[in-house]
């Protein structure tokens, strides 16, 4: 029985649990986890959703939808150095790596498929 794909958010969300599907990487869609911010002197506790938990390999794989808009890549740089100073293993992913732009619709890289499953064999397999 073919597992069907659930709702996501974006296309692009969806081209990427396609592609962990047809390797048969189990995954989580949005999984909570609980991180830590400084906000001036304060450190608060806070639930963030990832796009998807990589259960095998204990990665997190994580779509930077707006590089082009400059107040969401500030909170992008916030978000890395957290998951960073978290310890917490992550794959960004960028538009760019999925979509070839030139002409009038974006198509999808046919390399993008390859390069995420190669990152993500090269990131340990956990014993689960």
């Amino acid at each position: 029985m073919k597992k069907e794909l659930q709702a996501f958010r974006s296309k692009s969300e969806q081209i990427i649990a396609q592609i962990l599907m047809k390797y048969g990487i189990r995954y989580e869609y949005e999984k909570q986890i609980r991180v830590n911010e400084i906000q001036g002197n304060n450190k608060l506790e806070s639930l963030w959703y990832p796009d998807f938990f990589l259960t095998d390999y204990n990665i997190f794989v994580e779509l930077i939808g707006k590089p082009e808009d400059r107040g969401y890549m500030e909170g992008f740089e916030k978000k890395k150095n957290i998951f960073k100073n978290e310890n917490i293993p992550v794959l960004f992913v960028f538009p760019h790596e999925i979509w070839n732009f030139r002409g009038e619709k974006p198509k999808q890289k046919k390399e993008f498929e390859f390069g995420v499953i190669i990152s993500i064999l090269l990131h340990p397999k956990t014993n689960s």
